[in-house]
Order: structure tokens, then C-alpha cells, then sequence
């Protein structure tokens, strides 16, 4: 027999019961117990599920601050690095000019004679 094939007599069975209950005193009373225990709980239930999301709604808010700190934390540091990047670039460029300056007059120095035509005379005098 499928189980379908029960659900009317189940259902029949179980409004019996409920009528024979409200029928006693004692039966009635815990007919109202038991009812104003599932709308309590119930109550309580919806309470606990408004509570959770107003939770989860306070994380998210609290996640979405802590992600726009920290982008912005990235965003300076991004900038930071990126002007003392652009620094140690011109001061590169600078000390290479002053290199190649350097190697310029260094080499000008040495195509330049020692002694010139004055600096010989000069010296032949002091020999003499």
C-alpha cells in the first residue's frame, strides 16, 4: 500500500485526536500549550532570523569598510612608491649626466700636451 494511500486516514486519525482533546479540560489546556508554544517559538525563531541579518548586514558593512581602507592604503602606497620611483629616476639621469661630464673633462685632459710651448721656455729658463 503506498504511502499516499495513508495520508487521508492519518489526516482523519489526527483531527479525531484533536477533537477528543478539546473535548476535556486537561486536553484543551494542552491543546493551548502546545499552540502558544509553536507561535512562541515561532516568534522567537523569526527574532533570532532578524538578528542574523542584522549581523551579516553589520559584517558586510564592517567588510566594505575594511576593503575601502584598504584600497585606499593601496592607492598610497601606489603613489609612493611611484614619486620615490620618478625621484630615483631624475637622480639617475643626473648622475649620469655628471658621469658623462666627467668622462667628457677627463678626456679633454688627457689630448691636452703637458707642457705647452710657454710651460717648455719656462723650464729651459730654470735650467739655465
Amino acid at each position: 500500500m503506498p504511502i499516499l494511500a495513508l495520508l487521508p486516514m492519518l489526516l482523519k486519525g489526527a483531527l479525531d485526536a484533536l477533537s477528543a482533546a478539546v473535548r476535556t479540560p486537561i486536553g484543551a489546556a494542552a491543546l493551548a500549550v502546545g499552540l502558544t508554544w509553536l507561535v512562541v517559538g515561532h516568534n522567537e525563531r523569526a527574532a533570532c532570523s532578524a538578528r542574523a541579518d542584522a549581523l551579516r548586514l553589520e559584517l558586510q558593512r564592517a567588510a566594505d569598510a575594511e576593503h575601502a581602507r584598504r584600497e585606499s592604503a593601496i592607492g598610497a602606497a601606489e603613489a609612493a612608491g611611484r614619486a620615490e620611483s620618478e625621484g630615483l629616476a631624475r637622480k639617475n639621469l643626473d648622475l649620469e649626466i655628471r658621469l658623462k661630464e666627467a668622462a667628457d673633462a677627463s678626456a679633454a685632459h688627457d689630448r691636452r700636451p703637458c707642457l705647452d710651448a710657454a710651460d717648455v721656455m719656462r723650464l729651459d729658463r730654470l735650467a739655465r
